[in-house]
């Protein structure tokens, strides 16, 4: 077995009973990265995503947002491409919860990750237009799309305009901008790097800005999680975590950033 996957916790930090573990979604999205790479062997995208570390980061992450979603109700998965994420919540929550998902990518082109996932895809018409009606989402998980936006503050509203009132926004894998690999493949590699970065104060306002208020905001790295798994702590310890955080803040230049916000109607 992959080392990683060994240090994933035991169990999801939940309190209503799940079914499946950390390391059963771990095997659940390498067997869906292996069937769809056979199918698209061209995508190297799929290959990059397939890493052991890409697939550990997920179900971590995952873990952080598990708690925010109901146990029935409606889920967009905007930004989606192959959807690992909605995958995931397919597994734990069966068809208690509508998952949708929306992207610029043609519906079918990732045969095995609908299959599992069993989203309703609908194709973004333009720059920023979600493409479903108003008021009709409890949660929406914006996983490494927000950046990718042409116009953040234009998608942000239509975010708005498609969560329920109070509905829960939950942005994940947002870019650091101080961040010294961003840096590096701007600078001295020149490919592979993002366009637009972000801080936390900067997201926030933009939030508020944009009909959001953020609940909790911060940096978007499993080194600690790891490095204490390696030693046989497992689990949540957040306090410990923070800890480390406080004494080692490599946070602060690397990794990226997690925000959850509830959406207002008035500020």
């Amino acid at each position: 077995m992959p080392l990683l996957r060994n240090l994933l916790p035991n169990q999801f930090p939940v309190k209503t009973p799940i079914t499946k573990t950390p390391a059963e979604l771990f095997d659940l999205l390498t067997g869906i990265y292996d069937r769809e790479m056979k199918l698209h062997p061209e995508i190297d995208y799929l290959r990059v995503q397939s890493s052991p570390a890409s697939i550990f980061n997920h179900v971590l992450t995952l873990a952080w947002y598990l708690p925010l979603l109901p146990q029935t109700g409606k889920v967009l998965d905007w930004g989606c491409n192959h959807a690992p994420d909605s995958c995931m919540v397919r597994a734990l929550f069966g068809n208690s919860l509508g998952i949708y998902g929306c992207d610029f990518r043609e519906a079918g082109l990732y045969t095995e990750f609908d299959k599992a996932s069993q989203l309703e895809y609908r194709k973004i018409p333009d720059y920023f237009r979600i493409p479903f009606e108003n008021d009709i989402f409890d949660v929406i998980i914006a996983s490494g799309s927000l950046e990718h936006a042409v116009f953040d503050y234009k998608s942000l509203e239509e975010l708005h305009r498609v969560m329920k009132p109070e509905g829960t926004l939950i942005i994940s894998y947002l870019p650091n901008r101080f961040s010294y690999h961003e840096w590096i493949q701007e600078h001295v590699f020149h490919r592979d790097f993002h366009l637009r970065l972000y801080g936390l104060s900067q997201t926030k306002k933009l939030l508020k800005h944009n009909g959001f208020f953020p609940i909790e905001a911060g940096s978007h790295i499993f080194f600690w999680e790891k490095t204490l798994a390696k030693l046989g702590i497992k689990g949540n310890h957040r306090g410990l975590k923070r800890f480390l955080s406080i004494l080692f803040p490599i946070h602060l230049v690397c990794g990226c950033y997690k925000l959850i916000a509830i959406k207002k109607s008035s500020m």
